[in-house]
Formats: structure tokens, sequence, C-alpha cells
């Protein structure tokens, strides 16, 4: 099974950086795998977003699964605040999680003050639970990333929102 993961990575995160400052990842079991990135590129702030031509899991022959990457530059305020969030749930805040039912695994990695890659993985996560809201956030972070009419400003005022809820617990 880590062979299928590290091909499936090694496809989906083509153009990422090895050292994410934040990054987002979904394996479902029924529709193709994406992910993004956000990335400082040449003093500049992106957000990549990757998808792939198909589900990995079911494609008859996975050598011939590609990746599609667009990328939109974000505000440096944006920049920081979704990096804030990424911190911040690695920190020991106990946020109560339920488990839902839609089959996908989520993967958010950033990287440590001691330069360490680190991953967190969630579960089909109920849509109202802290992972929940976090997971519907980073669905809006890669439409952005994918070029959609997506408010940087009204993003940022979302994640704002949920990192103030989330240290008041």
């Amino acid at each position: 099974m880590n062979a299928y993961y590290d091909s499936l990575f090694n496809i989906l995160y083509q153009g990422f950086s090895d050292t994410p400052y934040a990054r987002y990842t979904v394996i479902t079991s029924f529709i193709r795998e994406y992910a993004f990135s956000v990335e400082k590129i040449d003093d500049r702030n992106f957000i990549i977003s990757n998808n792939l031509s198909e589900n990995f899991w079911y494609a008859k022959n996975r050598n011939s699964v590609t990746v599609t990457s667009e990328k939109t530059e974000i505000a440096d305020s944006l920049y920081n605040i979704i990096g804030e969030l990424f911190q911040l749930q690695f920190m020991e805040i106990n946020a109560l999680d339920e488990i839902g039912l839609d089959d996908e695994t989520y993967y958010f990695s950033t990287i440590s003050e001691n330069n360490l890659l680190m991953t967190k993985e969630k579960w089909s996560p109920n849509e109202n639970s802290f992972d929940g809201l976090l997971v519907s956030l980073c669905n809006k972070i890669y439409k952005l990333g994918k070029g959609q009419d997506i408010s940087q400003a009204e993003l940022f005022n979302e994640i704002n929102d949920l990192i103030i809820k989330l240290k008041s617990k």
C-alpha cells in the first residue's frame, strides 16, 4: 500500500515544494484526487491547485494518469492567515471531532519551526466539526487556486472566524 501512496503523491504533488507552507490533499473513493499547496515563488504568494486526470486507485494504467495544475496569486494577508490556520491545527487543542460518512481522507501538511514536515490525516469529518469546517475552507482555497471566483477578502474573514473559534475552545 505504501507504493500506491508514494506513486499517488509523486504525481499529485508535481510542481509543489518539498517544504510546504500549507498543503491540503483529498483522497476519495469515487472522484479524482486533488490537492493544493500555498507557496512563495519569487517573493510572491500563490495557491497551486492540482488534480488528477482520473481516480488513481481505479486507473487501468496508473502510468497514464496525469496532473492538471493551476495557480493563483494571493495577498500577503491571505497567505499569512492560511499559514496560521495550518500551524494552529497541530497545537494541542482538543476540538470535538465527529466522523461523517463521505469516505474521504484529508491530509493537512505544513513545516514545523525545526523544518520538519508535519502531516495530519483526517477521515470523513462531520461537516459541523472543526475539521469539517477546515475541509470546507480548504476546498474554497483549492477552488481559488483553480481560478474560480472566490473573494480573497471573504475567505480571509472565514479563516479568521474559524481561528477565533478554535482559540476560544
